[in-house]
């Protein structure tokens, strides 16, 4: 079984790497491997291609580097509190909570962009706060942290709902928001969140081993 473990380990990390070398080799512009090499080693820095790399691939790639690593961390501490291998955000209702809290910054802060992920934190932590104070009310078994996480849900998902009613331009916003994109991160924008990832992933790991 550790043998299978370890195999699989380093098969899905020589499939990162591919995905790395292919997130900077491969785009809608074609670049020749030469001038990647350049731009990488810092021999080129005046070149156009340099520029793309440095401020769309390169930045792209990180983003989507640390929002998988985020999200499988989170997925699998959440199966493991939880004792469920099909355990997910949504069985907690922080989904709803986080998407319910983006509707109201749209709703309150329409030209500001910048509060949305603020809101949606905020709006997942309150919502995991409030199944576990439900839940601490009665046995705090895992049953009743799901069965509180899924009433908490329905009246959330009923709110975000009736918004959506009452602002239809709401739908499409929220709609690109949920699904996310990578287009227009930089670097500077990334260092706060990569912080944050990072230091939940080591924090994590501490953890579990104590």
């Amino acid at each position: 079984m550790k043998k299978h473990k370890s195999i699989t380990i380093l098969l899905m990390c020589m499939l990162l790497l591919v995905s790395v070398c292919a997130g900077i080799l491969f785009g809608s512009v074609n670049i020749a491997f030469k001038d990647i090499l350049n731009c990488l080693t810092g021999a080129d820095r005046s070149s156009t291609s340099y520029i793309l790399i440095t401020t769309v691939r390169i930045p792209r790639l990180l983003g989507g580097l640390f929002a998988g690593i985020g999200l499988s961390c989170s997925g699998v501490i959440l199966q493991g509190v939880m004792n469920n291998s099909l355990a997910s955000p949504s069985t907690i209702g922080v989904n709803s909570g986080s998407g319910f809290a983006v509707m109201l910054a749209m709703i309150f802060f329409p030209a500001n962009s910048f509060t949305l992920p603020v809101f949606a934190f905020c709006g997942a932590l309150i919502t995991t706060l409030l199944i576990f104070f439900l839940a601490a009310l009665s046995d705090s078994s895992r049953t009743t942290i799901i069965l509180a996480g899924i009433t908490v849900s329905s009246f959330l998902s009923a709110g975000i709902n009736t918004i959506k009613l009452l602002n239809t331009d709401i739908t499409v916003n929220l709609t690109s928001f949920l699904i996310g994109s990578l287009s227009g991160l930089t670097l500077s924008r990334l260092i706060l969140p990569c912080l944050c990832i990072a230091i939940a992933f080591f924090v994590s790991l501490f953890s579990h081993s104590h």
